[in-house]
Order: C-alpha cells, then structure tokens, then sequence
C-alpha cells in the first residue's frame, strides 16, 4: 500500500508492549508520516497518549501541515534546516554531476535538497523535464491534444507531473509581477515568459489553486481517476 495504514499501527503498537531484547529503548519510525490515513492517525494517538516505557516515536513528514492536529500537538517538533547551496553544489559535483549549472538546476528542482537533486540526476528527470513541459507548451499554444497527451502521461507519476506543472505556474507568476525573478525552471526562462503573456497572471493564480488541491489528492488517502485528473489538469492549460 501507498499508504500508512490501521494495521499498521496497530501491530506497532503490539510490538511496543514487548520487552526490548537488552531492556534498552525501543525506536519507530514512520516516514513519510503524512501519508497516515484517517484511521491510522487516531489509532497512533493512543501510543502517542501514552507511550510504553521506554518507547520512542519519530514522525519524519516533508509535509508535517498535512498531519493532523492531533497528531502535531502530541509530537516535539525538530526541523532540519536546508543545506546551503554554497556546500550541496561541491558535493553534487563530487557524486559525478558533471558541471556547476547543472547541479545548481538539479538542487532548484529539488527544492534545494542536495539527496533529491542526486535522485533527480540519476532518474533521467532533466530529460523528463524537458519533454513534459514541451507538450505543456503544445497543450497551451493549441498544437496538442490535452487528452492524448493525458494519456501518453499515464505511466508517470501524476505526483511528479502536477508538482511540475505548479513549478511552472510559481515560474510564469514571478515572471510576470518581478524584474529578476529567481526561478526554479530558470533556463526554460524564455519559453515561459511566451506562455505567461498568454495565460495571464490571473489566470495562473487560478492554476495553481487547482494543482495545490490536485497535489493534495494525489498524495492523499483518496484513490483519484487519474486519467481523468491530468485530463482536467492539460484542458485548462488551453490559452
């Protein structure tokens, strides 16, 4: 399962009334925590009420806003602050990607994480990168068909494929209201300050409530169409 579900739960809490092998601690971890159902959240809430002797439970969540209340209430919160770029750089470069420019994409794609940018170069995704928002482009200047282009995108990751297209209407709005701006898809600059002419900035405020709310259903514990969902999502890219 995508998700973290009540069985779950429930066996670890079983596995807390045991006794530790050398009566030390006992440690779980749940990541990413917010993928957690509904049901799995209340039933988590029991140990985290009252923990067993002993007992120790880490919530890692990219997303922690996406826990519930509950569920953050009851935790201590430790955030890890982003590496400096001035050090993920140099150790991108070091784990064989090939030029400073591109490590510098790879760690804005990235969201500044230097392990997701060495991911991301390892995955192909500048390739990916590149061709998705070439048929973004076809969608938007009327040379593609949303729907046949939905459904060449069937076997990506609809996470991947809306959290792109967010980035780029993020991309388009800055483009629009600043000067020099600092971007993420910062050499598609050019093609996009085209698109964002063409949409309007109205407009791409509209898209990006839209795909916020796609991002949460497809990382949510609901089951979309997805088909159906990138379908929506490319028709309403239609300038």
């Amino acid at each position: 399962s995508r998700y973290i579900r009540i069985d779950q739960i429930r066996a670890l809490g079983k596995w807390f009334e045991l006794k530790s092998q050398y009566n030390g601690r006992k440690v779980a971890l749940l990541a990413p925590a917010e993928l957690m159902n509904a049901n799995a959240a209340n039933s988590l809430l029991k140990t985290l009420e009252d923990p067993p002797d002993g007992a120790v439970v880490i919530l890692a969540a990219a997303h922690p806003a996406q826990l519930p209340a509950t569920i953050r209430s009851r935790c201590q919160v430790v955030a890890f602050p982003m590496v400096a770029p001035g050090a993920a750089i140099p150790w991108l470069q070091a784990q064989g990607v090939p030029d400073r420019a591109t490590a510098a994409l790879l760690l804005s794609l990235a969201g500044g994480g230097p392990l997701a940018a060495l991911a991301l170069s390892r995955s192909g995704a500048l390739e990916f990168r590149l061709a998705t928002f070439a048929e973004i482009e076809g969608v938007v200047m009327g040379r593609l068909a949303p729907v046949a282009v939905a459904q060449s995108w069937l076997s990506r990751g609809p996470s991947e494929i809306i959290s792109f297209q967010w980035s780029l209407a993020v991309d388009m709005i800055r483009l629009s209201l600043a000067p020099s701006p600092k971007l993420a898809n910062a050499d598609l600059a050019p093609r996009l300050v085209v698109l964002a002419k063409r949409l309007g900035v109205r407009r791409l405020y509209a898209r990006l409530d839209h795909l916020s709310e796609m991002l949460q259903l497809v990382g949510g514990t609901t089951n979309p169409n997805v088909q159906l969902l990138l379908e929506d999502e490319l028709i309403q890219w239609r300038a």
